[in-house]
């Protein structure tokens, strides 16, 4: 049996309704104020990734997702010729780890941009290891920093959930619109792609309906509840779930795909991306919706490297998404 239908992806922000370019990244913040707050954090109406990521216990989730750290370290130190006298600029820098990876390979000088109040803690770290001279912790936003010299290379970890979720991948372009050199320069991570398949989970799908079975009550402490039954069940299946997807739910061996060129796509076209696909189901079972998750590669001079977040991959702090049909039979 064949399915087809198309992904359409607008996170809050595409609108004004919430993050806009700039906002923040899963590895920091590539947007704050141009100076901090009185009390050095965010100020009112700042966006609230702002404060999730100056925390030390969510930058730690990051760090210890050895799979991530560990695919940028291979990144850098693997293609050492991309980095080695170069001047580079890190867009939401966090905990300074992918700056600190790239003063390894032997940058010249590295600028580490992190909105958050997480930059104090990068700037202790890194002078704490000897690099205070060579890296340069700004906290600002990208659209705001000023450079004194124009970038090799820039490194960001931009992705969010189903890869676009918190809107950072707009800030990792804008910083190669505003620093990269025109010509030879390079972007690592250098694209992504966002993957699409069908899935059937007879399990996900049983624990919905059992959630939902709560609002087709008659008489909770009186009340009838069942004429939001039909509502209720909108809007728990409009809710997608995130999690590691078992590879052995997945319901057909095609996969559809939108890629997104960190190296050449303008900011605008992120502002609505659709994923249109056709896929055939490669057994007999029911269909419970699609499985969604992302690729990076980092297309170095010497090496290629890949992280995936996909189902036969090792696990990550990003899961995967999964967006249930409302209407599959129980």
């Amino acid at each position: 049996m064949m399915f087809g239908s198309m992904l359409g992806l607008r996170e809050p922000g595409a609108d004004g309704g919430g993050a806009t370019a700039g906002s923040a990244a899963s590895g920091g913040a590539g947007a704050a104020p141009s100076a901090p707050a009185p009390s050095g954090g965010p100020r009112p109406g700042d966006n609230p990734f702002f404060c999730y990521y100056a925390s030390l216990v969510h930058q730690q989730n990051m760090l210890q997702d050895l799979v991530r750290t560990g695919a940028y370290q291979s990144a850098i130190l693997h293609n050492e010729a991309d980095f080695r006298g170069k001047v580079v600029v890190d867009v939401g820098t966090g905990s300074g780890v992918l700056a600190f990876f790239a003063a390894r390979a032997g940058a010249k000088h590295v600028y580490a941009l992190e909105a958050s109040g997480a930059a104090v803690h990068a700037r202790r770290l890194l002078e704490a290891n000897g690099l205070g001279g060579r890296i340069t912790v700004m906290q600002c936003r990208v659209e705001d920093a000023t450079l004194p010299e124009p970038a090799d290379v820039i490194v960001s970890e931009p992705m969010g959930f189903m890869l676009i979720h918190e809107r950072m991948l707009e800030s990792f372009i804008v910083a190669r619109q505003r620093f990269l050199k025109p010509e030879g320069g390079k972007m690592f991570p250098s694209r992504g792609d966002v993957r699409v398949t069908l899935f059937s989970d007879p399990a996900l799908h049983a624990e919905q309906v059992a959630k939902i079975a709560f609002w087709g009550a008659t008489d909770f402490f009186g009340m009838d509840m069942s004429p939001l039954l039909e509502a209720a069940a909108e809007d728990h299946f409009a809710q997608p779930v995130v999690g590691y997807v078992d590879p052995a739910t997945l319901l057909s061996d095609g996969v559809a795909s939108h890629r997104i060129d960190f190296a050449a796509d303008d900011p605008a076209s992120l502002q609505r991306v659709v994923v249109p696909f056709a896929l055939t189901a490669s057994r007999a079972a029911l269909c419970h919706g699609i499985a969604a998750w992302f690729d990076v590669e980092f297309l170095g001079s010497t090496t290629h490297v890949t992280l995936s977040t996909g189902p036969k991959c090792p696990g990550t702090h990003w899961c995967a998404r999964r967006r249930r049909a409302a209407r599959t039979p129980p």
